[in-house]
């Protein structure tokens, strides 16, 4: 099977990663010739995706095509390309048209009564204020004060969304389905740098049955409501002991698959063509192990822990078994390089167990980073 990915970023490398842990030809298109998924994938393609003739003799020899952009140009084209060439388009439009817009997720999950933070002005401060259009943690503040808010007057234009600010751990979850079958797949833990861009994911999230279970409670919810043909993945947050929504995405996300992947066996873009293809079949979502999946920068300076950002401009990765001790890691990672960055996949028996990889894991690279700080100074 060729799966033809458009775009080559962060959600990019995850369906190249995935395509080709399922045995998938994967052809990727990116106009960025250093795309970071550019040297992962089978075939790359340095061009525009609205360059429709290409594009079309792309779809007519892929079997299925995945979109890792947020354009919608490029995604309104993606579409009248799949129509042209009868080549399945792994994505909702009209679950996406809602999910890209934080005003019109907070409505949809009022008149659906999920569980979501407060709206302001409704609400004591702090609250946190997010871009509507915009994904993850893209401009996401948090203010102490309604002086704070009124010193920035965008705030209030209409283009945020403004929400009491919770502190708790947060969860995620993916759905896979085809508008009345759904899979929905192994409960995540998301921890947050400094910046709220997800720095950590625990794969399984170490969490109740009775949690857990409303969990998957919310989950099937939203995709009924959603009647979603494709994959969706769900943020939430545990307020005192409820949890409640803070965004979906009808889109493959990243970091959280590659860590189901290797914590249950379970692949996303396996089932993603599934059910494009209109096989939707049950799935067993049982941990194997934990998986902890975590990104590191590294400079001069010494190894540090941060946010996925890190890991969008990082230029072409490579996938190294065993890097200092990882089971894998994606990185831009040379031996000549003396900045570098990595997404580290470590896994264990038990979370203990996989921390202490980590741990290690960071020692070795901090050890190797002085090791040649002081070959340099020798000379």
């Amino acid at each position: 099977m060729v799966v033809l990915i458009i775009g080559g970023k962060l959600q990019g490398t995850e369906a190249v990663y995935l395509a080709k842990k399922a045995g998938y030809r994967t052809w990727l298109v990116d106009k960025n010739v250093m795309a970071p998924a550019s040297k992962l994938c089978d075939k790359f393609f340095c061009i525009d995706a609205l360059e429709r003739r290409t594009m079309l003799k792309l779809y007519r020899n892929a079997d299925i095509v995945i979109p890792a952009v947020e354009n919608k140009a490029v995604l309104e084209a993606l579409g009248r390309y799949s129509a042209a060439a009868g080549t399945p388009l792994v994505f909702d439009a009209q679950a996406y048209a809602l999910s890209s817009s934080k005003r019109k997720s907070d409505r949809f999950f009022m008149e659906n009564k999920i569980p979501a933070p407060k709206p302001y002005p409704g609400c004591a401060y702090p609250v946190i204020v997010k871009p509507s259009g915009r994904s993850g943690s893209e401009g996401v503040a948090k203010l102490y004060s309604e002086k704070e808010l009124e010193a920035c007057p965008c705030y209030l234009s209409g283009d945020y969304v403004i929400q009491e600010y919770l502190e708790g751990r947060s969860f995620s979850i993916e759905v896979i389905g085809r508008g009345s079958s759904y899979n929905m797949l192994q409960v995540t833990e998301i921890i947050v740098d400094s910046r709220y861009d997800c720095k950590q994911v625990v794969a399984p999230a170490m969490i109740s049955e009775e949690i857990e279970a409303s969990f998957y409670q919310i989950a099937l919810n939203l995709a009924e409501a959603l009647k979603i043909n494709g994959i969706f993945d769900i943020e939430v947050i545990l307020d005192n002991g409820q949890l409640k929504v803070l965004e979906i995405d009808a889109r493959l996300p990243s970091q959280t698959p590659i860590s189901v992947y290797h914590s249950t066996g379970v692949n996303m873009v396996g089932l993603m063509a599934d059910a494009a293809l209109g096989r939707v079949k049950p799935v067993h979502v049982r941990a194997r192990r934990v998986c902890l999946l975590q990104q590191v920068t590294v400079t001069p300076d010494g190894a540090t822990i941060l946010g996925e950002r890190i890991m969008a401009d990082a230029g072409p990765l490579s996938v190294i078994r065993g890097f200092f001790g990882a089971d894998e890691a994606l990185t831009d990672y040379s031996a000549e390089k003396n900045c570098w960055e990595a997404t580290l996949i470590i896994t264990g028996k038990t979370e203990t167990h996989a921390r202490a990889r980590l741990a290690q894991v960071m020692k070795n690279i901090r050890k190797s980073t002085r090791e040649s700080e002081l070959q340099e100074a020798i000379g």
